[in-house]
């Protein structure tokens, strides 16, 4: 079977899912994305062609306004379909990417995680302009036409299913995974210092809710203040204005903090494991990876008290209210 998958070539989450599927799998994988996304690094490439993913041209980017560019697209996707002798549409995170599967009567399969559903699709619904309606119209279109849908939380298959009573039946949950030979694989570096590291894995978006980790240390104790290392991860995909909002909060703090532009994952699983504490509480989610992986790498964690606390995370992890900076204290 040739399967045709739109998402994001340069995303970690798309990288592991189709890199994973096309190793333990007889079928043949292709890959395309929008043109506003980031092209997948030399390295990603190599991992792509080692798993026998074929990268394919990509797609404009999708606009209701431009809509001459987006009937070019699908008509792209129309030629990528029949060139590549297309079975099967798989579609990675939605939005904006399942509505270049309007025209297709090719067998879809949708695979959601997170932020998708409960921030975007919520926005379409809960914010009922002209174009938001329009384009809450093809969502529900699109998704009348696909065959099955997987979630990695409970939370999106239930709000799913609330907002589009027809997908009842058509849900499954696949958790994120993640790689625990590998994390097992990379050294614990050697720590002998006094501070006290703690690592916030997440990128610089609002839904990250970075600034309410700052707030929360900087409302401890002086003297235990003055033992902390914040280590904070900028990221791929940076928001300017809350970038600017961190900064000017750093600014002001009396803890150590340290800022890294970016890790690949080797890196990553190292700053885990020389962390003393790791404190993810993003304002929703699906089921994080960043928290899996604190979890094999042996590590404290703090994550927000949302509903993917359940099984993973109950009992095994605290749960802090995002929006509550004194609950994060604590």
């Amino acid at each position: 079977m040739n399967i045709l998958v739109i998402g994001n070539t340069s995303s970690i989450h798309d990288l592991k899912w189709i890199t994973y599927l096309s190793k333990n799998s007889e079928h043949q994988f292709f890959f395309t994305q929008e043109n506003q996304n980031l092209p997948p690094s030399k390295d990603q490439i190599d991992q792509y062609q080692k798993a026998g993913v074929k990268l394919v041209p990509n797609l404009p980017s999708f606009s209701l306004i431009k809509f001459w560019i987006t009937i070019i697209g699908w008509f792209k996707i129309n030629r990528l379909i029949k060139q590549n002798k297309i079975d099967l549409i798989h579609v990675i995170f939605p939005t904006p990417h399942i509505y270049w599967s309007t025209f297709s009567s090719k067998t879809k399969i949708v695979t959601t995680r997170g932020s998708d559903v409960l921030i975007v699709i919520r926005g379409l619904i809960e914010n009922p302009s002209l174009k938001n309606k329009t384009l809450l119209w093809l969502m529900e279109f699109n998704l009348k036409k696909t065959n099955h849908i997987t979630c990695t939380s409970e939370l999106q298959e239930n709000y799913l299913i609330q907002h589009f009573p027809f997908l009842k039946g058509k849900t499954s949950i696949v958790r994120t995974g993640i790689n625990i030979d590998f994390i097992n694989s990379i050294k614990s570096p050697d720590q002998k210092t006094n501070e006290i590291k703690i690592f916030s894995p997440r990128f610089f978006l609002p839904i990250y809710n970075i600034k309410n980790i700052i707030l929360a240390i900087n409302k401890l104790p002086n003297e235990l203040q003055s033992k902390i290392h914040l280590q904070l991860v900028k990221g791929t995909k940076v928001d300017a204005e809350y970038e600017k909002t961190i900064l000017a909060l750093l600014d002001k703090v009396k803890f150590k903090y340290s800022i890294a532009d970016y890790y690949n994952q080797e890196e990553l699983i190292r700053t885990y494991k020389k962390s003393d504490l790791i404190i993810m509480i993003p304002k929703s989610d699906g089921t994080p990876n960043s928290a899996l992986e604190t979890m094999i790498c042996k590590k404290p964690l703090i994550i927000s008290d949302l509903n993917y606390q359940s099984p993973l995370f109950e009992k095994t992890s605290l749960a802090a209210n995002p929006l509550n900076v004194d609950d994060v204290k604590k």
